[in-house]
């Protein structure tokens, strides 16, 4: 007797281990699904390195879109923008925030709801002896007449600028307003007011010797929207339902 005992309390006990077993996996299948996204390291205030973290309006805006549920949850990660591009492209990131420029649709599906809109600006040295010409410029067409130096990766530059006038690439901001404050480039355009408000009001000293000249009159606004690499599986219903929950408080 005392054996059947014994085995019916270690079938006993067997049966509620399986049960537990279901109970935790069933629980685990609730978990939230993460995504990296990727962040242009330098491009304030919309995204940014702040001491090895993405910081900015972009990042906090899809933590909040996402926050609406327990399906997603992002994994934010920066690093000079052509890299941040190809993390995704070679799918060791999933997602990112940009201007659906043709180049990214190959590999990018976009969001319906742009995140943010951004408008044109011109930055230029000021004492350059054609500033009266450049603040002249009345539209992109006229920049054949210029030197123009910009940040690789910049898919809105390179689909729109870059057909009209080469192009000067280099790897950053600083790098911008060094060569245009030495008079080695003539203009940068910016893609954003709110960035370049941004930089000139923290470079200080260091851009002293160049301007900036808001010209949103140059092209229509331009949208940044949320996007993920086509390989992702299910990355269409998941930026439907990133619509759905933006749709839900665009407050935010």
């Amino acid at each position: 007797m005392m054996s059947i005992r014994r085995r019916d309390i270690i079938r006993s006990l067997g049966a509620v281990a399986v049960g537990a077993c279901c109970d935790l996996s069933g629980a685990g299948a609730k978990a939230a699904k993460s995504l990296i996204i990727m962040h242009n390291e330098d491009f304030p205030p919309f995204e940014y390195d702040e001491n090895g973290t993405a910081a900015g309006i972009l990042p906090k805006k899809i933590n909040t879109i996402l926050a609406r549920s327990d399906e997603y949850i992002a994994i934010h990660r920066t690093n000079p923008w052509r890299r941040a591009q190809q993390m995704i492209r070679i799918g060791r990131a999933d997602g990112l925030s940009a201007y659906p420029s043709l180049e990214r649709l190959d590999y990018i599906g976009f969001n319906e709801t742009p995140l943010e809109t951004i408008t044109l600006g011109l930055v230029f040295a000021k004492d350059h002896p054609k500033r009266a010409e450049i603040e002249s410029i009345s539209s992109l067409k006229d920049l054949k007449k210029f030197r123009v130096v910009d940040v690789f990766g910049n898919g809105w530059s390179k689909q729109k600028i870059a057909p009209i006038v080469d192009i000067e690439w280099v790897q950053s901001f600083d790098q911008v307003f060094e060569m245009l404050a030495k008079r080695r480039t003539d203009v940068h355009v910016v893609v954003s007011l709110k960035t370049a408000k941004w930089q000139f009001r923290h470079l200080g000293a260091r851009i002293k010797d160049v301007t900036f000249m808001p010209r949103p009159d140059l092209s229509p606004p331009i949208p940044l929207h949320f996007g993920l690499r086509r390989t992702l599986a299910g990355y269409e219903t998941i930026l439907r339902r990133f619509d759905e929950l933006y749709d839900e408080n665009r407050s935010i």
